[in-house]
């Protein structure tokens, strides 16, 4: 792996559904059952309610994106939840994770929030291992229910 290849990239953040758009080959490694349709649909939904996406670039080539949100709750006040972080294949291991969470966590200080939360699926020990070592803590289960 050529080492050059950590530092020849762009990160941007999009505020438009149109840009984002692009970033659904990353997205779907995350979620493979998700549809281009589906992706484009959501999209324009969470637009609407304050999603960015954060996206690296190496030359003209998308290697990493993550969504982020802003809000408040009672338990925890203002927050930035980071959604979907990916960093293509060929690229991990070369701290493009770890900028890209540093960047997030500069946006949170920026925007006057006091945790950053995100949510990992319990069977992705490796991005288990990634946050931990970033100083995050695993501090309780995230349920659902199918509607």
């Amino acid at each position: 792996m050529n080492l050059d290849k950590k530092r020849e990239f762009d990160m941007v953040t999009l505020e438009k559904v149109e840009e984002m758009f692009a970033c659904f080959p990353l997205i779907q490694l995350l979620n493979p059952q998700m549809t281009l349709d589906t992706y484009q649909a959501y999209l324009k939904r969470m637009v609407d309610l304050g999603y960015r996406q954060v996206v690296v670039r190496k030359d003209s080539n998308l290697i990493a994106v993550t969504g982020y949100w802003l809000g408040v709750k009672l338990y925890c006040g203002p927050y930035l939840e980071v959604d979907n972080l990916v960093v293509q294949e060929d690229f991990r291991g070369l701290g493009i994770g770890r900028q890209i969470m540093e960047f997030l966590y500069q946006e949170a200080q920026q925007k006057g929030c006091l945790v950053i939360m995100l949510d990992a699926y319990k069977n992705n020990t490796r991005a288990g291992q990634f946050y931990s070592n970033l100083g995050f803590e695993a501090k309780g289960n995230h349920w659902i229910r199918l509607v």
